[in-house]
Protein backbone atom coordinates (compact mmCIF):
# COMPACT_ATOMS: atom_id res chain seq x y z
CA UNK A 1 0.00 0.00 0.00
CA UNK A 2 1.55 3.01 -0.85
CA UNK A 3 1.55 6.43 1.45
CA UNK A 4 -0.73 9.79 0.43
CA UNK A 5 1.44 12.70 1.21
CA UNK A 6 -1.30 14.73 2.38
CA UNK A 7 0.02 18.35 1.61
CA UNK A 8 1.30 17.60 -1.98
CA UNK A 9 -2.04 16.41 -2.54
CA UNK A 10 -3.23 19.67 -1.12
CA UNK A 11 -0.69 21.62 -3.17
CA UNK A 12 -2.10 19.35 -6.82
CA UNK A 13 -5.74 20.24 -5.55
CA UNK A 14 -5.16 23.68 -4.75
CA UNK A 15 -3.18 23.98 -8.50
CA UNK A 16 -6.15 22.48 -10.12
CA UNK A 17 -8.84 24.22 -8.52
CA UNK A 18 -6.99 27.50 -9.15
CA UNK A 19 -6.28 26.64 -12.97
CA UNK A 20 -2.24 27.28 -12.70
CA UNK A 21 -0.35 24.98 -14.97
CA UNK A 22 2.49 26.46 -13.51
CA UNK A 23 3.66 27.43 -9.80
CA UNK A 24 5.69 29.97 -8.58
CA UNK A 25 9.49 30.01 -7.31
CA UNK A 26 9.73 26.71 -9.51
CA UNK A 27 12.91 24.60 -9.17
CA UNK A 28 14.87 23.57 -11.72
CA UNK A 29 14.59 20.20 -12.54
CA UNK A 30 17.85 17.69 -14.41
CA UNK A 31 17.37 14.23 -15.35
CA UNK A 32 20.33 12.33 -14.60
CA UNK A 33 20.86 9.06 -16.21
CA UNK A 34 23.72 6.55 -14.51
CA UNK A 35 25.65 3.43 -16.04
CA UNK A 36 25.46 3.83 -19.83
CA UNK A 37 23.07 1.22 -20.48
CA UNK A 38 21.84 1.09 -23.97
CA UNK A 39 17.65 1.74 -23.56
CA UNK A 40 19.41 5.34 -22.23
CA UNK A 41 19.39 5.67 -26.36
CA UNK A 42 17.15 3.82 -27.73
CA UNK A 43 14.09 4.19 -24.96
CA UNK A 44 14.88 7.62 -23.00
CA UNK A 45 16.38 9.76 -25.95
CA UNK A 46 13.16 9.29 -28.18
CA UNK A 47 11.13 10.31 -25.82
CA UNK A 48 12.71 13.89 -24.32
CA UNK A 49 13.51 14.46 -27.68
CA UNK A 50 9.96 14.32 -28.78
CA UNK A 51 9.57 16.94 -25.52
CA UNK A 52 12.34 19.06 -26.56
CA UNK A 53 14.25 18.25 -23.20
CA UNK A 54 17.99 17.18 -22.65
CA UNK A 55 19.41 14.79 -19.50
CA UNK A 56 22.90 14.07 -17.99
CA UNK A 57 24.48 11.12 -18.75
CA UNK A 58 27.22 9.14 -15.75
CA UNK A 59 29.30 6.46 -17.88
CA UNK A 60 31.68 4.13 -17.13
CA UNK A 61 33.83 4.41 -19.74
CA UNK A 62 35.16 1.11 -19.85
CA UNK A 63 31.45 0.12 -20.50
CA UNK A 64 31.00 1.95 -23.18
CA UNK A 65 30.88 -0.29 -26.72
CA UNK A 66 30.01 -3.33 -24.88
CA UNK A 67 26.46 -5.18 -25.10
CA UNK A 68 23.74 -3.58 -23.94
CA UNK A 69 26.06 -0.43 -23.37
CA UNK A 70 26.07 2.85 -24.96
CA UNK A 71 28.68 3.13 -27.76
CA UNK A 72 30.85 6.25 -28.00
CA UNK A 73 28.75 7.17 -31.37
CA UNK A 74 25.64 7.32 -29.42
CA UNK A 75 27.28 9.51 -27.19
CA UNK A 76 28.93 11.94 -29.24
CA UNK A 77 25.14 12.34 -31.02
CA UNK A 78 23.53 13.05 -27.70
CA UNK A 79 25.86 15.59 -27.22
CA UNK A 80 25.04 17.12 -30.76
CA UNK A 81 21.63 17.31 -28.91
CA UNK A 82 23.12 19.58 -26.03
CA UNK A 83 23.30 16.56 -23.56
CA UNK A 84 26.00 16.51 -21.03
CA UNK A 85 28.55 13.37 -20.77
CA UNK A 86 30.02 13.27 -16.84
CA UNK A 87 32.29 11.03 -15.30
CA UNK A 88 31.21 7.78 -13.07
CA UNK A 89 34.82 5.68 -13.02
CA UNK A 90 36.03 3.44 -15.31
CA UNK A 91 34.28 0.29 -13.91
CA UNK A 92 32.09 1.77 -11.42
CA UNK A 93 34.81 1.07 -8.68
CA UNK A 94 33.37 1.81 -5.16
CA UNK A 95 36.12 3.76 -4.41
CA UNK A 96 36.33 3.29 -0.80
CA UNK A 97 37.64 -0.23 -1.56
CA UNK A 98 40.80 0.76 -3.78
CA UNK A 99 44.05 1.30 -2.64
CA UNK A 100 45.85 4.64 -3.80
CA UNK A 101 46.74 4.30 -7.26
CA UNK A 102 43.26 2.22 -7.95
CA UNK A 103 41.17 4.83 -6.94
CA UNK A 104 43.64 7.75 -8.73
CA UNK A 105 43.38 5.75 -12.25
CA UNK A 106 39.88 4.90 -11.60
CA UNK A 107 39.00 8.42 -11.46
CA UNK A 108 41.67 10.05 -14.07
CA UNK A 109 41.44 7.09 -16.46
CA UNK A 110 37.86 7.63 -16.63
CA UNK A 111 38.15 11.58 -17.43
CA UNK A 112 40.80 11.37 -19.77
CA UNK A 113 39.13 8.53 -22.06
CA UNK A 114 36.16 11.52 -22.23
CA UNK A 115 37.87 14.19 -22.86
CA UNK A 116 39.96 11.82 -25.46
CA UNK A 117 36.47 11.54 -27.55
CA UNK A 118 36.37 15.03 -27.67
CA UNK A 119 33.93 15.53 -24.32
CA UNK A 120 34.37 18.37 -21.84
CA UNK A 121 33.56 16.47 -18.53
CA UNK A 122 32.54 19.07 -16.21
CA UNK A 123 30.22 16.73 -13.60
CA UNK A 124 30.62 13.37 -11.65
CA UNK A 125 29.05 10.89 -9.92
CA UNK A 126 29.74 9.19 -7.29
CA UNK A 127 29.39 5.26 -8.27
CA UNK A 128 26.98 4.11 -5.09
CA UNK A 129 27.25 7.50 -3.78
CA UNK A 130 30.67 6.40 -1.98
CA UNK A 131 34.15 8.29 -1.90
CA UNK A 132 36.69 9.07 0.97
CA UNK A 133 38.07 12.51 1.37
CA UNK A 134 41.03 11.02 -0.53
CA UNK A 135 38.51 10.34 -3.74
CA UNK A 136 37.32 13.84 -3.50
CA UNK A 137 40.20 15.50 -3.40
CA UNK A 138 40.95 13.86 -6.98
CA UNK A 139 37.93 14.85 -7.93
CA UNK A 140 37.36 17.97 -7.13
CA UNK A 141 40.47 18.46 -9.01
CA UNK A 142 39.02 17.43 -12.36
CA UNK A 143 35.23 18.20 -12.30
CA UNK A 144 33.07 21.56 -11.34
CA UNK A 145 30.45 19.52 -10.13
CA UNK A 146 29.88 16.20 -8.20
CA UNK A 147 26.69 14.05 -7.55
CA UNK A 148 26.17 11.35 -4.78
CA UNK A 149 23.28 9.53 -4.38
CA UNK A 150 21.38 10.94 -1.05
CA UNK A 151 18.08 12.61 -1.65
CA UNK A 152 18.67 15.47 -0.37
CA UNK A 153 16.79 19.69 -0.77
CA UNK A 154 18.86 22.35 -2.52
CA UNK A 155 18.32 25.79 -1.72
CA UNK A 156 20.76 28.93 -2.71
CA UNK A 157 23.35 28.66 -2.49
CA UNK A 158 24.28 25.24 -4.08
CA UNK A 159 27.08 23.63 -2.63
CA UNK A 160 28.33 22.00 -6.30
CA UNK A 161 30.71 19.18 -4.64
CA UNK A 162 27.67 18.05 -2.73
CA UNK A 163 24.09 17.71 -4.53
CA UNK A 164 22.24 15.18 -4.35
CA UNK A 165 19.10 13.06 -5.98
CA UNK A 166 15.96 11.20 -5.84
CA UNK A 167 16.61 7.69 -6.80
CA UNK A 168 13.75 6.52 -9.03
CA UNK A 169 13.33 2.84 -8.41
CA UNK A 170 11.75 -0.23 -10.41
CA UNK A 171 8.36 -0.06 -8.66
CA UNK A 172 7.63 3.39 -9.09
CA UNK A 173 4.85 4.72 -10.85
CA UNK A 174 4.95 8.03 -12.42
CA UNK A 175 2.99 9.57 -9.62
CA UNK A 176 6.16 7.95 -7.54
CA UNK A 177 8.39 10.58 -9.15
CA UNK A 178 6.39 13.48 -9.80
CA UNK A 179 5.32 13.69 -6.18
CA UNK A 180 9.53 14.73 -5.32
CA UNK A 181 8.78 17.34 -7.75
CA UNK A 182 5.74 18.71 -5.93
CA UNK A 183 7.41 18.17 -3.04
CA UNK A 184 10.31 20.57 -3.62
CA UNK A 185 8.12 22.81 -5.18
CA UNK A 186 6.14 22.94 -1.74
CA UNK A 187 9.62 23.53 0.08
CA UNK A 188 10.89 26.16 -2.25
CA UNK A 189 13.86 24.22 -3.15
CA UNK A 190 16.10 25.70 -5.96
CA UNK A 191 17.24 22.19 -7.77
CA UNK A 192 15.76 18.93 -7.93
CA UNK A 193 17.99 15.95 -9.47
CA UNK A 194 15.66 13.10 -10.74
CA UNK A 195 18.27 9.82 -11.31
CA UNK A 196 17.27 7.13 -13.35
CA UNK A 197 19.59 4.06 -14.67
CA UNK A 198 17.62 1.77 -17.09
CA UNK A 199 14.49 1.91 -19.54
CA UNK A 200 13.32 -1.35 -20.12
CA UNK A 201 10.05 -3.02 -20.40
CA UNK A 202 10.99 -5.68 -17.68
CA UNK A 203 12.65 -5.03 -14.90
CA UNK A 204 13.85 -8.53 -14.17
CA UNK A 205 15.20 -7.96 -10.90
CA UNK A 206 16.74 -4.81 -11.95
CA UNK A 207 15.95 -2.30 -8.82
CA UNK A 208 16.45 0.78 -10.74
CA UNK A 209 14.53 0.35 -13.95
CA UNK A 210 12.22 3.02 -15.41
CA UNK A 211 9.74 1.47 -18.14
CA UNK A 212 9.63 3.57 -21.44
CA UNK A 213 5.93 3.81 -20.92
CA UNK A 214 6.40 5.47 -17.14
CA UNK A 215 9.65 7.44 -18.42
CA UNK A 216 7.07 8.91 -21.21
CA UNK A 217 4.00 9.79 -18.78
CA UNK A 218 6.78 11.61 -16.28
CA UNK A 219 8.31 13.20 -18.97
CA UNK A 220 4.86 14.37 -20.70
CA UNK A 221 3.51 15.91 -16.70
CA UNK A 222 7.20 17.88 -16.69
CA UNK A 223 5.61 19.82 -20.17
CA UNK A 224 2.45 19.50 -19.03
CA UNK A 225 3.71 21.79 -15.85
CA UNK A 226 6.04 23.71 -18.03
CA UNK A 227 9.03 22.94 -15.60
CA UNK A 228 12.30 24.06 -16.51
CA UNK A 229 14.31 21.19 -17.34
CA UNK A 230 18.31 21.97 -17.76
CA UNK A 231 21.92 19.56 -17.73
CA UNK A 232 23.04 19.03 -14.57
CA UNK A 233 26.41 21.54 -15.12
CA UNK A 234 23.83 24.20 -16.81
CA UNK A 235 21.10 23.88 -14.20
CA UNK A 236 24.35 24.60 -11.08
CA UNK A 237 26.31 27.01 -13.38
CA UNK A 238 22.68 29.29 -13.60
CA UNK A 239 22.33 28.58 -9.47
CA UNK A 240 25.51 29.72 -8.54
CA UNK A 241 27.13 31.85 -11.19
CA UNK A 242 28.94 29.98 -14.25
CA UNK A 243 32.43 31.81 -13.76
CA UNK A 244 34.07 29.73 -11.63
CA UNK A 245 37.47 27.83 -11.05
CA UNK A 246 37.91 24.36 -11.26
CA UNK A 247 39.42 23.29 -7.88
CA UNK A 248 43.31 22.05 -7.75
CA UNK A 249 43.85 20.46 -4.65
CA UNK A 250 47.05 18.91 -4.21
CA UNK A 251 47.55 15.06 -4.96
CA UNK A 252 50.95 14.90 -4.60
CA UNK A 253 51.59 11.05 -3.12
CA UNK A 254 49.17 9.45 -4.83
CA UNK A 255 50.72 9.17 -8.06
CA UNK A 256 50.84 5.67 -9.10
Amino acid sequence: MRWINFSVLAFVLLAACSGRDTVNNEPIICLTIDDGDKSIYTAAYPILKEYGYTATTFVNTGKIGRSNHLSWNDLLNLKEDDWETGGHTVNHANLPDLDDAEALWEITADYDSLCAHGFDPLSFALPSGHATQRDFCIIAGLYRNIRNSRDMTHHQPIDRLNIGYFFVQSDYAVDDIFNRIWQGTINNEALIVIGFHRFRNQADGYPANCSPEVFEQFVSKLREHDFNVMTFNNAVDKLTGANMNRNLPDITGLEP
